[in-house]
């Protein structure tokens, strides 16, 4: 309901094989699937680079800081062109209609010499 105030969940996540207690206010399946991610991503950079846990935990955060980034200027040049697309759409409507206009005018002044030959 709108207005409701939601009590946090209270849970445990791991990362890494070290316990973090949180409290969330999303789905604790959510948070949980979350922290798998990035679970997965940190020992992925220790795996591959032998980082120490606070350097693998900065480089994933940068990592889905930086992927949030691209995916907020992808958001941002997809709205600016389905905008100029919207306008484009509004031209060729407003085309369209003069040309139907034109195009009566046309038939009317066609009707109108067939009409005087008779």
């Amino acid at each position: 309901m709108e207005g409701e105030f939601v009590l946090p969940n209270k849970l445990k996540i791991y990362v890494n094989n070290m316990m973090y207690a949180i409290t969330a206010q999303d789905d604790t399946a959510y948070v949980k699937g979350l922290a798998e991610e990035i679970d997965e991503c940190v020992r992925n950079v220790i795996h591959a680079s032998k980082a120490s846990m606070n350097e693998a935990l900065v480089l994933t955060a940068l990592y889905y800081i930086d992927e949030q980034k691209k995916a907020e200027a992808n958001a941002d040049h997809l709205r600016t062109q389905i905008t100029e697309y919207a306008a484009e759409a509004g031209k060729a409507r407003q085309e369209i209609a003069e040309l139907k206009r034109e195009i009566e005018r046309l038939e009317r002044i066609s009707s109108e010499k067939k009409d005087r030959k008779r």
